[in-house]
């Protein structure tokens, strides 16, 4: 008897674990489901940007050519958007301080900076350990603007190779100018040209293409800029300034009259030319990326827009987030070279 009752008693058991382990898995269904909802309206509140206003940090002075770009990508971006975009300003050491400010907000989108090859200078010199290529993403390449060098109209020098001819009369004592200190897309552009010159120069930075231009007017602090057209044609016009040369395969329409560097005798890299686009904090979800891209992009093709970079002698250069950051790898690549 004992031994049948332990056999009932084993038998019993047995079912009950059976019955609770089969609630067990259909109390566990809802579960996932749940989990489940939960991912999908995760992602649908991802997608809910943006609802608040976004800012663009420019790291050069109000009427630069960058801010102004940033002005015009941010007027003809907000109808896509949604919401208000502003440009603030982030001036000081470079592109420290607006590196910075990106760096230590939130990766929400909210706070995004324009960029040039000049940030990618500064990771290589004056910024190296502190920031680098990873620490951002890249979102859109706006415009192309290749690099001049222009003189005050009352300086000595009439073409580029007067200029070469006296620095290598005078080593080291050539002063010139532009944004950014060592490394900078600006410095980057200088020294390619007086390499292939075979002369020495002092470079001197400032905070903004405008700085180093009203600096050249001055006709004190420095003999020549490298810059872009848009900064200098007013007052090219004006008879204020001359440009020498054209770091471009082809001539500038805005200036038919200036040849280019290979004309001048000078063969550069003509690929490394001044391109502004706009970056953010590494971390910023890619459904933003990708939703700040394709509005970005929708601005540049508005006529408008397309006016701005006409009347500006500035080329479109839009770029998606993919290629726009394989291009800053190989500009990165490229300045290690000139920064070591």
């Amino acid at each position: 008897m004992k031994g049948k009752k332990f056999y009932w008693v084993l038998l019993l058991g047995l079912f009950l674990a059976l019955v609770l382990a089969g609630c067990g898995s259909k109390s566990q269904a809802p579960g996932k489901e749940e989990q489940k909802q939960t991912s999908q309206t995760a992602k649908s509140e991802e997608v809910k940007y943006p609802t608040k206003t976004i800012q663009i940090l420019c790291q050069s002075a109000a009427g630069s050519p960058v801010d102004i770009m940033a002005r015009q990508l941010a007027k003809y971006a907000e109808k896509y958007l949604g919401q208000p975009i502003v440009v603030v300003q982030k001036t000081g050491g470079g592109t420290s301080n607006q590196q910075v400010a990106i760096k230590e907000a939130p990766a929400d989108g909210y706070t995004l900076g324009t960029i040039t090859p000049s940030h990618v200078g500064d990771w290589n010199n004056t910024l190296k350990g502190k920031f680098g290529i990873d620490d951002y993403v890249y979102i859109t390449r706006v415009q192309i603007d290749p690099y001049v060098v222009a003189v005050n109209a009352n300086s000595q020098f009439k073409t580029l190779k007067d200029m070469v001819d006296w620095a290598k009369k005078n080593p080291g004592k050539l002063k010139a100018g532009g944004f950014g200190p060592k490394g900078s897309g600006h410095q980057v552009a200088f020294d390619m040209l007086a390499q292939a010159a075979g002369i020495t120069y002092t470079w001197v930075p400032y905070d903004g293409g405008s700085a180093a231009i009203a600096a050249l007017l001055g006709g004190t602090n420095i003999d020549v800029v490298n810059t872009n057209p848009g900064n200098v044609m007013e007052h090219v016009k004006a008879g204020k300034l001359r440009v020498l040369g054209v770091m471009n395969d082809k001539r500038v329409p805005a200036l038919p009259d200036v040849p280019t560097y290979s004309e001048s005798g000078f063969n550069v890299d003509t690929s490394w030319a001044q391109w502004r686009g706009i970056y953010a904090k590494a971390g910023t979800p890619k459904e933003i990326v990708a939703k700040l891209n394709d509005a970005f992009l929708k601005a540049i093709k508005e006529p408008e827009f397309q006016k701005y970079l006409n009347d500006t002698n500035q080329m479109d250069g839009s770029m998606g987030s993919e290629e726009f950051t394989r291009l800053v790898k190989a500009v990165d690549e490229t300045t290690k070279k000139y920064t070591q």
